[in-house]
């Protein structure tokens, strides 16, 4: 039964892989991702239980939405909607305490313990404004992940770890002075927006950065397997993983790996650096 639920789960990504941007499912792919890490075959189990928890977030919403005068929110309503049911009745907010803890980027455990990184808890919020056909999308903000919420002609700027707070200019060019140092400032490339995709990679980036950061690069690798499962055409996510796997031995995995890479469409100096690579792996397997 493990096994199937196992497959279950590695099914969510391969179908991510498989779908354009607009029809993924960034909670369900997120459990997914949490529900296979290691040592997690009580996740794969509990992956209705979770869903089940998203699906009372948005009816609470919904609720609550039911009793306002206007027919749709207003921008406001959706922010009060927002803030007051996920920070003030449900708890969620930044883990400043153990901010580099990987359970922090685990969407399981953000729910379990009401806390994690600005992507993993933007994540939550966009599932639940996809869920509620808010126009919600995720920036490209370094160092910090933002969110844009729309109604109409009227947007804002929310911080999902810091209470669902409204990030205006200057909040802004102060976080990323804080993140990026103090000659960093605010560009055009910052308020652009994401596709869920990538805020699942960004997500999945920071579990990969904190295992090399501990030397556990075979861990770094079961990262870089399952993000090239719902990512298929990142190219230089197979780069990575090839050489990646070369490192710690895996010459078949690397081979496959930078031949995927070979035919994504690169540029042709990496083409060339990576032929190089291939022909000096292909050597040691005869």
């Amino acid at each position: 039964m493990m096994q199937v639920e196992q497959d279950q789960a590695l099914r969510i990504l391969m179908s991510a892989g498989e779908a354009p941007d607009e029809k993924l499912d960034i909670g369900e792919v997120a459990l997914a991702l949490a529900a296979i890490e290691e040592n997690a075959q009580d996740n794969i189990a509990a992956l209705p239980s979770y869903r089940s928890f998203l699906d009372m977030i948005v009816r609470d919403i919904m609720r609550k939405g039911g009793d306002l005068s206007s027919a749709k929110p207003t921008l406001d309503e959706q922010i009060l909607l927002l803030r007051n049911t996920l920070v003030h009745n449900y708890g969620f907010t930044g883990d400043r305490d153990s901010y580099n803890s990987l359970e922090n980027a685990n969407l399981m455990r953000v729910i379990d313990r009401r806390k994690g990184l600005p992507v993993a808890l933007g994540i939550l919020y966009l599932h639940i404004a996809r869920k509620l056909e808010w126009k919600m999308v995720g920036l490209s903000f370094p160092g910090h992940f933002l969110l844009r919420l729309e109604v109409g002609s009227d947007r804002v700027i929310l911080d999902p770890f810091d209470n669902c707070v409204v990030r205006h200019t200057i909040d802004l060019r102060e976080l990323l002075k804080s993140t990026q140092g103090l000659d960093a400032e605010l560009l055009p490339e910052h308020y652009e927006p994401v596709s869920d995709r990538q805020v699942l990679l960004r997500l999945q980036n920071n579990i990969k950065m904190r295992r090399l950061q501990h030397g556990a690069l075979e861990k770094a690798v079961d990262c870089l397997q399952t993000m090239v499962l719902f990512a298929p055409a990142e190219a230089m996510l197979w780069r990575e993983l090839g050489l990646f796997h070369g490192k710690i031995g895996n010459i078949k995995s690397a081979v496959t790996a930078l031949e995927t890479f070979m035919k994504l469409g690169v540029p042709e100096s990496l083409k060339h650096q990576t032929a190089l690579i291939l022909q000096k792996l292909r050597s040691g397997l005869q």
